[in-house]
């Protein structure tokens, strides 16, 4: 079976993303989806189940690379992305947001309204929507 390839986005279409994903009900988090899906490559599964453990350090600050472990990833292959600026910005956001909650290394960092995690596919179809609003 012959896979699709992703389309890239040009700095303009990123811009009209990230302005959508500001006017949503949970913008700091729509905004970390979309930057970890442009500026660290990470597939629907992996956003879907990537825990803080993945990008904290031992002393509980961002790490400068997200460990996609290989629980998560394709067919087994882990790896460790480099930690963009935009996205280093969004996951402390994020975490201000929630600054009173604990931060368990197994803690999904990209929740649904149900609490828990989202499932790859809820990811999948949040992305299609925000580029048909996009007119992408």
């Amino acid at each position: 079976m012959i896979g699709r390839q992703a389309k890239v986005l040009s700095p303009r279409d990123l811009r009209r993303l990230l302005s959508l994903a500001a006017r949503t009900k949970f913008p700091e988090r729509d905004r970390l989806m979309v930057l970890l899906a442009v500026r660290a490559g990470l597939r629907a599964r992996e956003i879907a189940m990537l825990s803080w453990g993945m990008v904290l350090d031992p002393n509980g600050r961002i790490a400068p690379m997200i460990e996609v472990r290989s629980s998560i990833a394709k067919c087994g292959s882990g790896r460790r992305v480099p930690m963009h600026p935009q996205l280093r910005q969004a996951l402390q956001a994020l975490r201000n947001r929630h600054s009173g909650d604990a931060y368990e290394p197994d803690a999904v960092i990209v929740g649904s309204l149900k609490g828990g995690g989202l499932r790859a596919n809820s990811v999948v179809n949040w992305f299609t929507a925000l580029c048909r609003a996009a007119g992408l």
